[in-house]
């Protein structure tokens, strides 16, 4: 009878890690693109009001080149700024002027096999 208690035990403390590994993104998801196959291009853009953090997230064991622009807008003052990167991973874009009032982000990544990307911003 241990064995079988045993083993319901580890499936809850695997579905409770892997539901706190979700939880621990940062952000809500307001742009998501996926692709799959040989030549895989996925693409996410958003419109964003006031955010307080924007990042972009990679997913996919063959990224490998993304691209990220980030422009920004405060009353009459603007900035833009792009990125690149050749892993998947979470990454922070700034927000400049600091406290703007809108931001407008676009990314694309390609590899091959499954690709995920995700704007995801902090507000």
């Amino acid at each position: 009878m241990k064995p079988v208690f045993m083993l319901g035990v580890g499936l809850l403390a695997a579905t409770a890690l892997a539901s706190e590994a979700v939880a621990a993104l940062p952000g809500k998801v307001v742009g998501r693109g996926t692709a799959s196959g040989r030549v895989a291009l996925a693409t996410a853009q958003a419109d964003v009001q006031r955010p307080k953090a924007i990042y972009v997230r990679l997913a996919g064991d063959n990224v490998s080149t993304a691209s990220m622009v980030v422009g920004c807008v405060r009353s009459f003052s603007g900035s833009s700024a792009s990125f690149s990167r050749t892993e998947p991973g979470i990454y922070r874009l700034p927000i400049k002027p600091v406290g703007a009032d809108s931001c407008r982000v676009s990314a694309s990544a390609g590899g091959t096999g499954r690709i995920l990307i995700e704007v995801r911003v902090v507000r």
